[in-house]
């Protein structure tokens, strides 16, 4: 998920403050980041929710 990487490192935040801010654990996040996993819909609405990308953003990247 290279926007949600961005969006951590454009507002300095680590992945235990994200792991906070999604309710889930850091080693959550740490998968995700990696790609290794991908949140089910509700997460990733809530995700999408809490940092403003959309879930089409989050899934397949910020246009560059």
């Amino acid at each position: 998920m290279e926007a949600l990487r961005e969006f951590m490192t454009e507002r300095g935040l680590t992945q235990a403050d994200l792991a906070k801010m999604f309710k889930v654990s850091q080693a959550t996040v740490s998968d995700y980041l990696a790609g290794r996993i991908t949140p089910r819909k509700k997460r990733l609405l809530m995700i999408s929710e809490k940092t403003g990308l959309s879930v089409d953003t989050l899934l397949k990247g910020p246009a560059h």
